[in-house]
């Protein structure tokens, strides 16, 4: 730790960083860290058990969304790394459940409306959002979720469909619990 402290000091010094610039490199490293080992510990669980591709899908379409959207955060890396787990599981496990197609749309318009109303719900540890960067991150986030709307309604032979369409419900579901957990909280500056 203390290696690791002296080389963000020779860093800052280097390149004359801020302390909030900083602050956004050690939050980048660890999450690199963290999310690195969590990919490759569920890509082989889910090779494993012959499902990779379903994995690959799910994970090429919720790394975008999230890192706009945000989403529930824990402060240990086992509960994390479980409700991740848990996370892919579930759309896997919900394959299966096919829903009337408009109640499916139904419930892809009301995530596009969630992740814009709710969105984005940062991490704790992270570094607050400018308010200009907020409301950026807003606007893509349910950019990426309408786009995978129509996808998901519309992709006639799409094969991962109903997996995409589990994910996008659950990432609503993750929302619209995140952010009350977060209500009081100043974690965006304001302009």
């Amino acid at each position: 730790m203390a290696t690791q402290s002296a080389l963000y000091q020779k860093i800052q010094t280097a390149y004359d960083f801020t302390d909030f610039e900083m602050q956004k490199i050690n939050y980048t490293i660890s999450v690199f860290k963290c999310e690195f080992s969590k990919i490759i510990i569920l890509g082989a669980a889910f090779a494993f058990l012959g499902i990779f591709p379903k994995f690959m899908v799910l994970m090429l379409m919720l790394i975008p969304i999230r890192r706009y959207s945000g989403g529930i955060h824990f402060r240990h890396y086992s509960s994390c790394f479980a409700f991740t787990a848990l996370f892919f599981a579930l759309p896997v496990l919900l394959e299966h459940i096919v829903l009337p197609y408009p109640l499916r749309l139904a419930i892809l318009a009301i995530s596009a409306a969630v992740t814009y109303i709710a969105g984005p719900v940062t991490a704790p540890n992270r570094p607050p959002l400018e308010y200009k960067m907020y409301q950026r991150f807003r606007l893509i986030s349910t950019g990426l979720v309408l786009a995978w709307s129509i996808i998901i309604a519309f992709a006639g032979a799409f094969p991962y469909q109903n997996i995409c369409f589990w994910m996008l419900a659950l990432q609503t579901i993750q929302l619209i619990c995140a952010k009350p957990a977060r209500k009081g909280e100043i974690y965006e500056k304001t302009e």
